[in-house]
């Protein structure tokens, strides 16, 4: 990823910046999402970028557009296999958030960490219904 500010940004850039967030996404998505459907169970989780919490930082416009459209893949994604028993979520790291975070804190001081990652998952990412209402743009 390299910094250009959008004066200095070709449709190329953007371009560049999508095929390797977004098209390789729904390349990976299109082939197990079928299976997963099939199944009738799975979970997906995006991982976006801290550009998508709060104000984005300067000369990143073509990567802050394609997290935003990795967020709005995930939305769609999990209204549509909601009912296929799909949870599918996304997460924007940070480091303000993952510092102060108490599942985090509980992780560092836990020796046995994979218990703790369990319980926070199972807080984190609720069925897939629940997910689908709590992604949900607003009417």
């Amino acid at each position: 990823m390299a910094y250009t500010r959008f004066k200095d940004a070709t449709w190329h850039t953007f371009q560049r910046e999508m095929d390797i967030e977004l098209r390789s996404i729904v390349m990976v998505l299109s082939r197990f999402l079928p299976l997963m459907a099939k199944d009738g169970v799975g979970k997906i989780v995006f991982i976006l970028s801290s550009v998508c919490s709060g104000v984005p930082p300067k000369a990143l416009a073509h990567y802050t557009t394609t997290k935003y459209a990795l967020l709005g893949l995930m939305k769609a994604l999990a209204a549509e296999y909601a009912d296929k028993h799909i949870s599918i979520n996304a997460v924007s790291p940070s480091n303000s958030v993952v510092i102060k975070s108490p599942v985090v804190k509980s992780v560092k001081a836990s020796p046995n960490v994979f218990p703790t990652a369990r319980i926070a998952a199972r807080k984190l990412f609720r069925s897939p219904s629940a997910s689908a209402r709590r992604n949900a743009c607003p009417d």
